[in-house]
């Protein structure tokens, strides 16, 4: 049965990763985030013996291994196969693999394979009794609930605290794709969850048995959600001014006091985000935007785009403009702006997801239109300069060292309708153009942009409106949630 380890890529032919554990291994603590383990050009992870592994060399302990299934299908499986079939190892599979891998072995903590072989864990999630006499199990609590259990008794224990989690429940009106925040915290959180797309599901959220729900888009609720927790992720908060405006569809005061949580990018805007909600300064949390986490480090190449092989690469991104906004999108002269562009530049035309006519009619070269479902984060950590109006995209820009070029030509009408919280265009960037039959303006903006970068306003700005914005919003989010949920 040991031996079978080696080829579970082969008996588990449609499982791409799996969690192996010792039959003397007991889970103590919660160990779902062993799960999410980067395995990423690694065959496996586990904890590594201290007496066996050293500089250059790891050795891990397979008492509690995450395999992942897909990698070894390159042939390394039926390497190690091959190796077991043809001498003998002290431990089998352990050797063989650990010696095969040795470089692409992934570490986890050693809370997760606490063990005679290493030091003591303090809090351990799984105790591994490998290597120590009876007196080592009769001693220990969890091990004597096992020791004389019948399979009878087992198995009312497995139904008495399988599965009794409650849910959270992630929302909001985009779909998955889209939400980026909410998709950086379903990712993150490592207890029971569901997507559902759609703010309606809120309403329904502690009916249908739901410990919390998390959204990134206006609550909801119906007047009484019982102890389901309600988390609200800032949406547009930098920006408009429109959250409580009841002449738009969804506001719903009722449902908007029962938030328990508000999250906002920074300490700096706390009051306005409280002031959108109608919300004590105590309920809002300034815990970073979890969609910039993956911004954090990251240089031009990583979106993986061909933006990434122009010298000057162009984002531009507006934001929506409703019916009622009495604005426009910049009329630019694409044809115009084209022909001005050198062989070396590019524009990337990124409309809103929910704008369904083309920006770009004419017919280019260098300029191209992006399908508006596709992500944004790639083309924001390829790009030199990112043009955009009010879109809060510009936080993304920014928090990825990408300068601005901010494009105002309905700044009045829009301001006038939509609004926003802090002094735009000011305190928002230092390149300002009205576009309009000013395209050899607008280019020489987008250049002195890619040459000079960010200035002392942009940073400003962002350390204003992102100062928790570190790479960490996640995890800190699914503390909060976490920490909600526990309370209950």
């Amino acid at each position: 049965m040991i031996l079978l380890r080696a080829a579970l890529c082969h008996i588990l032919p449609d499982v791409d990763k799996v969690l192996s554990l010792d039959c003397d291994a007991f889970c103590v603590r919660d160990v779902s985030r062993i799960w999410d383990t980067d395995l990423d050009g690694k065959y496996f992870a586990g904890v590594s013996e201290a007496a066996k592994s050293g500089p250059g060399k790891q050795y891990v302990n397979f008492g509690v291994v995450l395999f992942n299934l897909d990698a070894m299908r390159d042939g390394k499986a039926d390497e190690a196969i091959a190796a077991l079939n043809g001498r003998s190892f002290m431990f089998p599979e352990q050797d063989a693999l650990n010696q095969l891998c040795n470089g692409r072995i992934a570490e986890i903590g050693d809370e997760y394979n606490a063990m005679a072989f290493n030091a003591e864990v303090e809090n351990p999630r799984i105790v591994h009794f490998a290597g120590v006499g009876r007196e080592r199990w009769t001693d220990n609590p969890e091990a004597r609930l096992f020791i004389d259990m019948t399979w009878d008794d087992a198995m009312r224990m497995h139904e008495s605290r399988a599965y009794t989690g409650r849910p959270v429940l992630f929302t909001s009106d985009h779909a998955l794709l889209r939400a980026e925040n909410i998709r950086a915290v379903w990712g993150a959180y490592s207890g029971p969850k569901e997507f559902k797309r759609g703010s309606e599901c809120m309403s329904k959220a502690a009916a249908d048995g739901y410990a919390a729900v998390v959204c990134d888009t206006l609550p909801r609720y119906m007047p009484d959600k019982g102890d389901c927790k309600s988390i609200v992720i800032g949406h547009g908060i930098i920006g408009k001014k429109y959250a409580l405006d009841e002449t738009r569809d969804g506001i719903d005061r009722d449902a908007i006091a029962q938030i328990d949580a508000a999250i906002c990018p920074s300490e700096g805007i706390v009051d306005i985000m409280a002031g959108q909600f109608d919300l004590p300064p105590e309920r809002v949390f300034s815990l970073g935007f979890p969609r910039t986490d993956q911004y954090a480090g990251a240089e031009k190449g990583d979106g993986e785009t061909f933006l990434a092989k122009y010298r000057r690469a162009y984002l531009y991104a507006p934001t929506l403009r409703w019916l009622d906004d009495g604005g426009h999108l910049a009329r630019i002269d694409w044809a115009k702006l084209d022909a001005m562009l050198d062989d070396d530049e590019i524009v990337v035309v990124k409309r809103h997801y929910f704008q369904e006519q083309p920006v770009v009619l004419e017919d280019v070269e260098r300029i191209v239109e992006v399908a508006p479902q596709e992500p944004s984060a790639p083309y924001v950590k390829d790009c030199d300069v990112l043009v955009t109006d009010y879109s809060s995209i510009v936080v993304d820009g920014y928090l990825a060292g990408k300068p601005s070029v901010l494009v105002v030509d309905d700044m009045d009408e829009y301001l006038a309708t939509r609004g926003m919280n802090l002094d735009f265009p000011d305190e928002y960037g230092s390149r300002v153009v009205v576009a309009e039959g000013d395209e050899e303006g607008l280019l020489a903006m987008m250049r002195d942009a890619a040459e000079n970068g960010m200035g002392e306003t942009e940073r400003a700005f962002t350390r204003k409106v992102a100062g928790m914005c570190d790479g960490n919003s996640a995890a800190r989010v699914c503390d909060l949630v976490e920490s909600l949920v526990a309370a209950r």
